[in-house]
């Protein structure tokens, strides 16, 4: 191969690997997570202590206070046992919808999710691992009936969590 020919190869190779668009996002996620990201990232996130009480889905990230595990009171004991012994843990009750309803919790950190409707578990219709990903490290789908429900979280290895609970755009 010819010196001047050789240049343009690896030219084209090095361009390729450092251009963003061929780069795979960090956050790309199985469904769209625009809204929560960008939720996520901003500074906007409401203070939240756990026990808390939400009349509808907030339009911002919840910045939630979350308590020791061994002490914390949850609606439910976590349907899984945390894997850090020293782990935090804390829930958000939400007045729900007169009408089914498919919501995402995406948090900001590992954590275990429950949510709690009618005093049993609603099991998790999809989710998403997003373990590269600085803002985002996992969002769950729940089909919900009508009604409150609530949103637990065990096992975070801090004081606070970032989570957003959203309307699935189906």
């Amino acid at each position: 191969m010819k010196p001047a020919m050789l240049r343009f190869v690896v030219a084209a190779i090095l361009a390729a690997a450092t251009t963003p668009a061929l780069a795979q996002d960090p956050c790309k996620a199985k469904w769209p997570l625009d809204n929560e990201h960008e939720l996520l990232k901003a500074r906007s996130a409401v203070k939240t202590a756990s026990g808390a009480g939400q009349s509808a889905l907030p339009a911002t990230a919840l910045d939630l206070k979350l308590e020791p595990a061994a002490s914390a009171r949850m609606v439910m004991p976590p349907e899984r046992a945390p894997k850090a012994p020293n782990s935090y843990s804390g829930f958000v009750r939400f007045a729900g919808s007169p009408r089914n309803q498919t919501v995402l919790v995406t948090l900001s950190e590992e954590a275990w999710i429950d949510v709690v409707q009618s005093g049993r578990y609603v099991k998790s219709a999809a989710f998403n691992s997003l373990y590269e990903c600085p803002t985002m490290r996992k969002s769950v789908k729940f089909q919900l009936a009508p009604g409150p429900f609530a949103v637990q979280l065990s096992g975070v290895t801090a004081e606070t969590i970032k989570m957003t609970v959203t309307p699935a755009g189906e």
